[in-house]
């Protein structure tokens, strides 16, 4: 483990632990945005075409792509652990959604060893810093009319009921279907990289609120509906269709 600060100033804080070599079952990756700063060094930038959520950070999908790459550096199976957008007024969800999905199939593409992405989340909650103003939900969640008004799917959280109902279920077929959508743009695929050893433990549960949308097989056996394996269990479970909300 290796620390220092974003700017290269102060100490540098390192340990290694000899007794963690291969340990680390999957990497669990949390992306919103890479943050952009005014030439003040404040927060709350963007760059030409890049809008800004309702927490101040922009719509850069590339990010998150850049994101998986580095952190493939570790051979390990990645999950997008969290992602998702902060806005009140459902502008930009379906473009948040659409743009990082996007990245995440462009991954597969080339090789990287994407296993799952949990979206924050499924209805609004409370943020620690925010309370309950970013508005991160699919669903619409009223503080005050909650019991007679219920929950409300926004219109821009149907582009991720679109990615649910497009994508193939099983991970053996995520590759040749991400190669096949991106064909025009990408029309040499990358050599697959070398799969990362079996997982020894579940991946990671849906936090409260969050939902898991992709976690695919590791092969392409079908099993009967009565001893298919639980999502994360032997051959990981086909694609998550419930909404697992706490």
């Amino acid at each position: 483990f290796e620390w220092h600060s974003p700017l290269a100033v102060g100490p540098v804080v390192r340990h290694v632990d000899p007794d963690a070599h291969n340990t680390l079952d999957f990497w669990g990756l949390n992306y919103y945005s890479r943050p952009c700063m005014t030439w003040r060094l404040a927060m709350g930038s963007s760059l030409r075409g890049e809008p800004l959520s309702d927490t101040k950070l922009r719509l850069h999908p590339q990010g998150l792509y850049d994101s998986i790459r580095d952190a493939s550096a570790l051979g390990r199976p990645i999950y997008i652990t969290e992602t998702g957008v902060a806005d009140r007024n459902d502008m930009l969800r379906e473009q948040y959604i659409t743009s990082h999905y996007d990245m995440v199939l462009r991954a597969i593409h080339d090789g990287y060893d994407v296993r799952g992405v949990f979206y924050w989340t499924l209805m609004d909650n409370i943020e620690w810093h925010e309370g309950f103003k970013a508005r991160f939900g699919l669903f619409e969640w009223d503080l005050v009319q909650q019991r007679s008004k219920g929950l409300t799917l926004r219109k821009g959280s149907q582009a991720l009921v679109d990615v649910h109902a497009n994508w193939p279920e099983l991970r053996a077929d995520m590759r040749a279907y991400a190669v096949q959508q991106l064909l025009p743009t990408h029309p040499t695929p990358a050599p697959l990289l070398a799969p990362a050893p079996e997982l020894t433990a579940q991946p990671p549960s849906p936090t409260a609120g969050a939902v898991a949308f992709i976690a695919m097989k590791h092969s392409g056996e079908e099993k009967g509906a009565e001893e298919a394996d639980a999502p994360g269990q032997g051959s990981h479970g086909p694609l998550s269709t419930a909404l697992g909300a706490a």
